[in-house]
């Protein structure tokens, strides 16, 4: 890509973040239970229980009154009934972009039929086969260059590329091409740029994979667009019978589903983990002596501050909700930054303690939409996380930079990750 082109990304970024409240909300947690506190589900969205100026909204839902659970139970119930509060929430967004009928915008049974085309593709088995074979080789190639330097920022230059590129080799995509899969999904997500432009960049997908396609009809491949190209899906609920091949425009709408997943969460995860730690000095140096304890601190990370704070859905008829009547067709968030934090669940919940009694959070979600990359993200987290402890001895915030700070509503992330470590002449 041009610089030009790295720049227009940069920028699109930005003010893709500022829109989910990067730099206006740094802590949402009193706020939440605040509002929790007076009653389990608010009528709102979170950017305006927050005063901000909800764009999204206004775009995507126009007049229609939006709900949002901040207690446990009631983000636990809209995440597990699939039949009164559906997965359609997304087609405003994703529908003319992404594509129709996505895997995260369909309700059962269509849900099970296409997520059963991958679910063995993301199985603790395969996983096992991807770290060795390119998700280490992958993270070594980003973190040994910078070993001499004594200095980064771990953000930008290591967490912003790995997850994307990851998934380029997944997919059997070029790496080298890896920018443009960012300024695509960037562009396809983002109410910041014209309708036109999240078009083009939809179209732009399928058209560059249309070449991939075809070589994979040729011959099978063990990568996932070849598993999608080789997979047949059944037309209705008896899969015996009616399965076909996935269509060109159904491949190349997994397609950009899997580089949004890919683009947008694990690299903020891997920044939050790695803040909280740095931030917590004796937890950091309890994992650095004992690596069994890495993916408890995955997990109270996740808990503690995720990635992505709310998941949406549609009410399909008129119900109550926490004693909130919920009128049909209204969009209902799920507010996971809330839910994470209930006292009724977590005592003490803004406390990172990676000690804590194990409970299961909601940062992957729950249910049958649960995040079907999730142990491709746990196995990520995992490898950056140990990789880093690995080549960078006493590894510390730069007392040099300016001091990052966790940021954000419905997107989290750390302003940066400024760091400094012990060289081996030290």
């Amino acid at each position: 890509m041009t610089d030009d082109s790295v720049v227009a990304r940069s920028t699109t970024d930005d003010d893709r973040n500022r829109l989910m409240g990067a730099g206006l909300v740094d802590d949402p947690y009193p706020r939440y239970h605040e509002l929790r506190a007076r009653c389990p589900v608010a009528t709102g969205s979170v950017g305006e229980l927050f005063g901000l100026q909800s764009t999204t909204d206004s775009i995507y839902w126009g007049d229609r009154q939006t709900y949002s659970a901040l207690s446990h139970e009631e983000s636990l119930r809209i995440l597990r009934d699939h039949a009164l509060f559906s997965s359609r929430w997304y087609e405003p967004s994703l529908g003319p972009t992404v594509g129709h009928d996505t895997l995260i915008g369909i309700d059962p049974p269509e849900h099970q039929r296409l997520r059963s085309l991958l679910q063995g593709a993301f199985s603790h088995r395969e996983m096992q086969r991807w770290e060795h074979e390119f998700v280490t080789p992958i993270i070594a190639g980003y973190l040994d260059p910078l070993i001499e330097r004594g200095r980064a920022d771990l953000y930008s230059e290591f967490a912003a590329h790995v997850p994307i590129h990851v998934t380029a080799v997944s997919l059997g995509l070029p790496p080298g091409d890896q920018d443009l899969f960012v300024e695509w999904s960037l562009r396809m997500t983002s109410p910041m740029v014209s309708a036109d432009e999240r078009l083009a960049a939809g179209r732009a997908v399928a058209e560059y994979i249309a070449p991939l396609v075809v070589e994979r009809r040729a011959s099978a491949h063990d990568d996932l667009l070849g598993i999608l190209v080789q997979a047949q899906v059944a037309e209705d609920e008896d899969a015996s019978i009616g399965r076909q091949p996935l269509s060109d425009d159904e491949l190349a709408v997994f397609t950009r589903l899997l580089i949004i997943a890919g683009a947008s969460t694990v690299f903020r995860a891997y920044g939050i983990l790695l803040f909280a730690l740095l931030t917590h000095p004796d937890q950091m140096d309890a994992v650095r002596r004992d690596r069994s304890l890495v993916p408890q601190a995955i997990e109270e990370s996740l808990r503690w501050d995720q990635p992505l704070s709310a998941i949406g859905r549609l009410a399909t008829r008129e119900t109550m909700l926490g004693g909130v009547t919920i009128p049909e067709g209204c969009p209902v968030l799920a507010t996971i930054g809330a839910a994470n934090h209930d006292p009724a669940v977590w005592p003490e919940p803004e406390r990172f303690d990676i000690f804590r009694d194990a409970k299961p959070h909601l940062s992957f979600g729950f249910g049958r939409h649960r995040c079907l990359g999730v142990n491709l993200a746990r196995m990520e987290l995992r490898i950056m996380l140990e990789a880093t402890l690995d080549r960078f001895p006493n590894l510390r915030f730069d007392p040099d930079a300016e001091t990052p700070h966790l940021t954000g509503l419905t997107f989290r992330m750390p302003t940066a990750l400024p760091v400094v470590w012990d060289s081996a002449t030290d």
